[in-house]
């Protein structure tokens, strides 16, 4: 819910003069920033990965 308003402020404050392709390139990369960390979050720790390895050797 914060992220919501973190974003929809800027927009409900003042009023849009206009779409931009500033604009528009500052959303996208935003939003692609934000798949990235997300993706990247979902993968697990090193810890985990390198504790299966050592699980699948020794058995």
């Amino acid at each position: 819910m914060n992220l919501v308003a973190i974003l929809a402020a800027p927009f409900t404050t003042v009023e849009l003069g206009g779409i931009t392709p500033l604009r528009v390139a500052i959303v996208v990369i935003s939003i692609v920033a934000l798949a990235v960390a997300v993706i990247f979050s979902k993968r697990g720790s090193i810890a985990e990965e390198s504790l299966a390895i050592e699980t699948k050797q020794a058995a």
